[in-house]
């Protein structure tokens, strides 16, 4: 059972894969544009077998002292970064896969690497693809964005959200990476020149063999391949097609990522099936005995999607709880950041403070926000780093308990991190379809975290991601 209380060192013990080296696969990496997308897909690589570790240093991502039952994933931050940044980070990223590689005993071509991008096109996805192509010397790029359990489907070539053309969904509204077109090779050359083709579904219903000999008869010059996939079967078979070839470097959301571990991780044995089957048992059940109940639950939502603040107000309707607001219009004007900040912090103390002096025996709820109104010219600035701040006060004042956070998009996620001291996550279990639960390792002890991508979920979800972390 995952602990959310603090250790009585006050530092937190670094959570312990199993010893069964004599079973395992060559090494598995992610490389992950933020950090939401990072949790969502890495976790579907925690099994009976393997532990999952998210690195927030980009400077030194991976970590050979780990061993090969540890999937490694770089959060790269590359997807609000400027194109050059981009380039840089995820280049760098890659290339460090060469000396991870050594000291695991294996080739870097023989390291399973997964590229995992936005389920709806945000980011650089041709920047990035063509440098991790060009650091991995990989021939081509499988891309596969389609996550049909949330929604998200590629057919002919083009991206739908529940139906919907993702250009005309809130995507195309989003501050910082607005998307123009739901035609997936379009957004792929704004960042590359690198020739494009697409696998129809036609293809890929015929079968892996079928996708495969596709893809061998392609001209020397293609470089990426947008696949269609409509159903978690499709996704199944391009997994089947494209995942023992070296020469393939597999992108995409979650929705791929949950493929692919029956191909790259090693299978337990009858010692260790035990183990193994009460992992899957845990999953299957929502891992809702997999952790302490939290005492106090803060939750931040910095992504200005319509769908979380729509899924916020659900939370405080369930909680009858009032959320503290960020004023990103006043945080943008340096005459009135501070202000601001302080009237946002002091209102979340005092309503936590509030509700612990009613003397209910349950847990305590907190939740801050930052308003949808973002300033016209203040995309470079990162409010959610505010938020963050917001909440390191909070999160010090609750000294002594057991704590839980729940963070609504990846520069909110990450922010949070940064703020209260933690340097990597490790995904624990899923709360619902790409909302992953974790465990954190701050200064003050071990806590536990809810990530959530902001256009993710039901309009319960951060209703159930709470009732999750308060729940034995």
């Amino acid at each position: 059972m995952h602990s959310c209380h603090p250790t009585d060192s006050g530092t937190a013990e670094r959570p312990r894969p199993l010893d069964t080296d004599r079973h395992l696969l060559p090494g598995v990496c992610i490389l992950a544009d933020d950090l939401t997308g990072a949790a969502d897909a890495a976790n579907y690589f925690r099994t009976g077998l393997y532990r999952v570790r998210v690195s927030l240093n980009p400077d030194a991502p991976w970590d050979p002292a780990l061993g090969p039952h540890v999937v490694q994933v770089a959060d790269t931050e590359s997807r609000a970064a400027e194109p050059e940044e981009a380039w840089r980070r995820v280049a760098r990223a890659a290339g460090g896969l060469k000396d991870l590689g050594s000291r695991l005993g294996t080739a870097a071509g023989a390291l399973h690497v997964y590229k995992k991008v936005d389920s709806t096109l945000r980011g650089h996805l041709g920047i990035e693809l063509e440098a991790a192509l060009e650091a991995l010397g990989r021939r081509i790029a499988v891309f596969a964005p389609s996550f049909p359990a949330n929604g998200r489907q590629v057919v002919g070539g083009r991206l739908s959200v529940h139906g919907t053309p993702v250009h005309q969904t809130a995507f195309a509204q989003d501050p910082r990476n607005p998307i123009e077109s739901d035609r997936v090779a379009d957004v792929i050359a704004q960042g590359t020149q690198l020739p494009v083709d697409e696998l129809p579904l036609s293809v890929l219903r015929s079968g892996p063999a079928a996708a495969a000999s596709w893809l061998d008869a392609l001209g020397p010059g293609t470089r990426v391949v947008v696949a269609d996939a409509e159903t978690e079967d499709d996704l199944a078979v391009i997994a089947d097609a494209f995942a023992a070839r070296e020469d393939v470097l597999l992108c995409g959301s979650a929705g791929l990522a949950k493929q692919l571990p029956r191909h790259w991780l090693a299978k337990p044995d009858a010692e260790t099936d035990a183990s193994a089957d009460r992992s899957r048992q845990d999953d299957a059940a929502g891992t809702a005995q997999a952790h302490d109940p939290c005492d106090r639950v803060l939750v931040l939502v910095g992504s200005a999607n319509p769908a979380a603040h729509r899924q916020l107000e659900v939370l405080a309707q369930q909680a009858g709880i009032r959320v503290t607001e960020l004023d990103p219009v006043q945080l943008a004007h340096p005459q009135t950041t501070a202000e601001e900040l302080a009237r946002a912090t002091q209102d979340l103390v005092q309503s936590t403070a509030a509700r612990e002096r009613e003397g209910s025996a349950g847990p305590v709820l907190a939740a801050a926000a930052l308003g949808t109104r973002r300033p016209a010219g203040a995309s470079g600035r990162r409010f959610e780093d505010d938020l963050a701040a917001a909440a390191k006060i909070w999160f010090e004042r609750a000294a002594g308990q057991a704590i839980g956070f729940v963070a609504t998009g990846g520069d909110t996620a990450l922010a949070l991190c940064r703020a209260i001291g933690v340097h990597a996550i490790w995904p624990e279990g899923e709360v619902a379809p790409g909302i992953p639960w974790n465990t954190i390792e701050t200064p003050r002890g071990r806590a536990l975290l809810v990530t959530k991508a902001g256009g993710f979920g039901t309009e319960d979800a951060l209703w159930r991601a709470v009732q999750f972390l308060t729940s034995y």
